[in-house]
């Protein structure tokens, strides 16, 4: 079983490509503390350790659209998805990476409106409002229950 969940903030913010095909992608990276104790975090800190892993992350399709629109470097989200491995040759030599392919994220702490909608973060998503934190990068699982979309447009819904 390949599964795999971290939650963690972005480093910088999602930036939305297309493949020649026209499907969307974005990548990113999140940055997950590392659980250590109060002694043991400062003296990581102390001694130039790493205190946080920075996991390698790409989304595609909806979910590529939703991240990219509605999130920003330091945002708190939780993510789920399959390690995906590659591997290409440059100068003779074999190089090879991974990175998490998303399935599944979560806004852990988008701010909030005093209306108690989430505030957006990209003038192009300004005009969407959803009531929900949960989004699913599959069109048929999107946890935003159909009474929340009425008054969006059908052109600023990236997963329908």
């Amino acid at each position: 079983m390949n599964n795999c969940s971290f939650s963690g903030r972005l480093t910088g913010d999602p930036k939305l490509t297309s493949t020649m095909g026209g499907d969307v992608n974005t990548k990113f990276t999140l940055a997950v503390e590392r659980r250590h104790g109060r002694k043991q975090q400062a003296a990581a800190r102390e001694a130039n350790r790493p205190t946080a892993d920075f996991i390698p992350c790409s989304a595609w399709k909806g979910a590529a659209t939703t991240l990219a629109n509605f999130c920003k470097k330091g945002d708190k989200i939780s993510v789920t998805g399959s390690i995906r491995t590659s591997s290409y040759e440059k100068d003779g030599k074999r190089h090879y990476g991974w990175e998490l392919e998303i399935r599944e994220f979560e806004f852990d702490d988008h701010r909030r409106k005093a209306n108690g909608k989430p505030e957006e973060h990209k003038k192009e998503a300004s005009e969407a409002e959803t009531t929900s934190d949960s989004v699913s990068a599959e069109a048929s699982n999107s946890p935003i229950p159909a009474s929340a979309l009425e008054d969006v447009p059908a052109d600023e819904i990236p997963f329908f």
